[in-house]
């Protein structure tokens, strides 16, 4: 109840897989303000997607899923990146 969409676009080196940014667009902020500071932290540590990849997020399950939407992306991105994941 009352929950609600949200998008993230995330960018990163090819090479190093380095993350170099994060854009998320909704309308819980809670959300939005979470997965931003997840990205923030991993930036000014010098994280890659490798660093990151399998983060163990917490969540609850009333409220969210068990594969939190951060964990998600990276690993989208990552599919991308090797090729294993080709989009248009």
């Amino acid at each position: 109840p009352g929950s609600s969409a949200f998008i993230i676009k995330m960018t990163a080196d090819k090479n190093t897989k380095k993350l170099l940014g994060l854009q998320v667009l909704g309308l819980d902020r809670s959300a939005v303000d979470k997965i931003v500071d997840i990205a923030v932290t991993a930036i000014s540590l010098d994280g890659s997607l490798e660093d990151i990849k399998d983060l163990d997020l917490a969540y609850a399950p009333p409220f969210s899923t068990a594969i939190h939407p951060f964990a998600h992306t990276v690993n989208v991105l990552l599919n991308k990146i090797s090729g294993d994941f080709v989009t248009a």
